[in-house]
């Protein structure tokens, strides 16, 4: 019988090693570099069109992102810490779970 592929743990039963996400990230980030690099650096964007709704004109005036670069290289995560979250009032039994990364 075939072991079943599992998440490999370090020392913590809540963190979780991310090498698989690297390796997604590793093999999608060119593409998201251009993505995104296209959505920032058009200036009628709903990227921009946020940017100028949110930042006040005296401060943004006419400026715009020309050239947008995120690196050749993706980022890499860490570890995953993955734990229950608190309770907010008003949602009592509706408790999720919060994700914290490390780069």
């Amino acid at each position: 019988e075939t072991p079943k592929a599992r998440c490999p743990v370090r020392s913590d039963p809540g963190r979780h090693d991310l090498q698989w996400v690297n390796k997604v990230f590793q093999r999608l980030w060119p593409k998201l570099v251009n993505l995104i690099g296209v959505h920032v650096e058009y200036p009628d964007s709903p990227f921009n069109k946020k940017l100028r709704a949110r930042v006040p004109q005296a401060l943004l005036g006419g400026m715009h992102f020309s050239r947008f670069l995120l690196g050749q290289e993706s980022p890499t995560f860490d570890l995953i810490d993955i734990s229950d979250a608190p309770e907010h009032h008003g949602q009592e039994g509706m408790q999720g779970i919060e994700l914290h990364l490390g780069f």
